[in-house]
């Protein structure tokens, strides 16, 4: 079922474009990545989605329901920001159960939930501490106890282990897919690291000035390609040879490709997948995609 849409979403600042006619869909228990270059326009479409954020033009629905004028308090979503948005004079318990009693929640149900949320993503000895004497990977966790103990039905999270060591970052991505299979939510991770996005994604949506160029599934992207630009955005998932086509031979800078292909002569680029990196996609043994350099489409 469908839980959450973005139709044409808009946004600018000061004038200058930002997200531009973006629309897409997150399916109930989905986790959805959003996945581009820096500039890309990907926070600003979470921020959006959060109500954050008010788009120029477009529309936000959960479920049926249009959100577009709602605000964040009533969205049913909470977001994990990138730089963990801790308060630094307050102790890790309150930040994790902050504003809660406003919300009715009375003191042993908001005690309960501190402790269950604690143990459960491993900082139930950080509870007493203040943020500036806890670590990067102990503040991210209580960024995301945070988030979770109000139980969303959508967690928005904005490169949440950036800032973080890779072995840590693995860690808390393995944890998180975990997390999200106990609780069966929908989560929108966005990322501009290609490997964190295969772990974490049923579905990668790739941005790029601010506009949707696709969204797949991370093996539909790597065995179908759609077009130049998907390869390009997919980064270390390919590598890509400029190539000259005559007479049905590919020419690179070396010299002449081994076969033949049955192309107009003119510049194309060859890309070839790369190992994969997770589960998610299949073994990759040396094929290849063709592509016309100047129109991006793909000929094989």
């Amino acid at each position: 079922m469908t839980l959450l849409t973005a139709e044409h979403l808009s946004v600018s600042y000061r004038g200058k474009p930002v997200v531009r006619d973006f629309s897409i869909s997150a399916e109930e228990k989905e986790c959805l990545s959003l996945m581009g270059p820096s500039g890309a326009g990907k926070t600003t479409v979470l921020r959006a989605l959060a109500g954050l954020v008010k788009p120029q033009e477009g529309r936000v629905f959960l479920e049926e329901k249009d959100i577009t004028e709602e605000p964040p308090s009533r969205r049913e979503m909470a977001m994990v920001f990138q730089n963990m948005a801790l308060f630094p004079h307050t102790r890790i318990k309150d930040n994790i159960t902050y504003g809660l009693s406003a919300l009715g929640w009375s003191k042993d149900q908001i005690q309960t939930e501190l402790q269950r949320m604690a143990e459960r993503l491993k900082i139930a000895d950080q509870l007493e501490k203040y943020p500036n004497a806890c670590s990067g990977g102990q503040k991210q966790r209580a960024g995301i106890a945070r988030a979770l103990i109000r139980k969303p039905r959508i967690l928005l999270l904005d490169e949440p282990f950036s800032s973080l060591d890779q072995n840590l970052r693995e860690e808390l991505l393995k944890e998180l897919q975990q997390l999200q299979k106990e609780t069966a939510m929908t989560m929108i991770y966005v990322t501009h690291d290609r490997r964190e996005a295969e772990v974490i994604a049923d579905r990668i949506a790739l941005l790029k000035d601010g506009k949707l160029v696709t969204a797949k599934s991370p093996k539909q992207l790597y065995e179908d390609p759609e077009t130049l630009e998907t390869a390009i955005l997919l980064g270390s998932a390919f590598e890509l040879l400029p190539v000259t086509a005559k007479n049905r031979i590919l020419y690179a800078a070396g010299g002449a490709l081994p076969g033949t292909a049955d192309v107009p002569d003119g510049a194309y680029t060859v890309a070839f997948r790369a190992a994969p990196v997770t589960s998610h996609v299949p073994e990759m043994n040396g094929p290849y995609y063709l592509f016309e350099t100047e129109s991006g489409k793909r000929i094989r």
